[in-house]
């Protein structure tokens, strides 16, 4: 997780970085403007990265959610759910362009 808001942060982008999907929940629900969330599949907690996409779309349907994994049952899951992972690992310019693409696909929360 740090090393990826790290590279956020050389792309630019500027990162809240939260342990597990309650958190990001709380972090949404306080409101503020967010272009997308990044969140990895695989997080401690009750609820994983789908389930975390779930009540996102659920609350907030405009904001864009990109997913990362390196499990390939956890990809199919997302695929599943009409979501498109980014496979770990990746590069500073695969994140970019991904990043770029999902915000392009919703409208930011507080726009």
């Amino acid at each position: 997780a740090a090393a990826v808001s790290e590279m956020l942060t050389c792309l630019g982008h500027d990162n809240h970085r939260v342990i597990n999907a309650d958190a990001a929940m709380v972090t949404l629900n306080a409101g503020g403007s967010f272009d997308v969330v990044l969140s990895d599949m695989v997080m401690p907690g009750e609820l994983d990265g789908i389930g975390l996409a779930r009540e996102i779309r659920r609350q907030y349907p405009g904001l864009p959610i990109l997913l990362t994994t390196g499990y390939s049952e956890a990809a199919e899951q997302a695929i599943g759910e009409g979501l498109t992972p980014l496979a770990k690992p990746y590069t500073a310019e695969n994140l970019a362009t991904r990043l770029e693409c999902a915000a392009r696909s919703g409208k930011p929360r507080g726009a």
